[in-house]
């Protein structure tokens, strides 16, 4: 059993809507699980993203996915969200771009951060303009955390336990660099891009964040963009929620 079905970003345009009071249902239960995904069950974002995208019409594809969720808690219902951290004072960021996933091209940023054992925030959004490439996507997607990356290493110092590294880790090398060293490293595909993306070059040279490339397979954030299934879903969910 996972969060979501395969199919969590396709709309089917012909489907049929659902009534009146049927809608309601949907939009409040929605609105019940954006608060449990905040406070409870971090593993559950993708799918909350998607639907909170849906209450305006609901269509029986969108509660087919509703109960598709609803069915999970149910059977994992005891599930706990645990969250440790470790002696190094590192704030840990995954950042993730799922490309052009949406119904109308648009990109999906997903993001959490944890300090040894679970993450403590996470980010699931759709972008709000259309990207040309992947690579452009991820430099959406770390501005999109951005404010939260900034805001968890203030805080931290601000409560006297201080802040060692503020790392982002990022599985696109093309867009670690252009992070890096901003719109110097910026080709024919990304030099139309607002130099408002690039605040992340900014905050590098000044110390309050870092750049760290992974690998696409230790990416927990692509849990946070796509409708993972199977022994991936399965491990992605278990570090987020720090079962493991």
């Amino acid at each position: 059993m996972t969060a979501a079905p395969k199919d969590l970003f396709v709309v089917n345009e012909e489907c049929k809507k659902l009534p009146k009071k049927q809608q309601e249902a949907f939009h409040c239960v929605v609105a019940k699980l954006i608060y449990l995904w905040k406070r409870a069950r971090p593993d559950i974002g993708t799918a909350v993203s998607f639907l909170t995208k849906r209450v305006r019409e609901p269509d029986l594809d969108d509660w087919r996915k509703l109960d598709h969720m609803i069915s999970l808690l149910k059977a994992d219902r005891l599930r706990k969200w645990v969250l440790a951290a470790d002696d190094s004072k590192d704030l840990m960021w995954y950042v993730d771009c799922a490309f052009g996933v949406h119904s109308d091209y648009k990109s999906h940023t997903g993001g959490g951060l944890t300090m040894g054992k679970g993450f403590a925030i996470t980010v699931s959004k759709g972008h709000k303009l259309n990207v040309g490439s992947s690579t452009e996507g991820e430099i959406v997607s770390v501005n999109d955390c951005l404010s939260l990356v900034l805001w968890s290493r203030e805080f931290m110092i601000a409560q006297g336990y201080g802040c060692n590294r503020n790392i982002l880790l990022l599985d696109n090398k093309s867009s670690v660099l252009m992070e890096i060293n901003g719109k110097a490293s910026s080709g024919k595909r990304t030099r139309h891009m607002n130099i408002r993306y690039f605040n992340i070059t900014d905050r590098v040279e000044k110390g309050e964040a870092e750049i760290m490339w992974v690998p696409r397979e230790d990416m927990i954030a692509d849990y946070l963009t796509k409708a993972l299934q199977g022994a991936e879903f399965r491990c992605f969910r278990d570090l987020i929620m720090g079962s493991v």
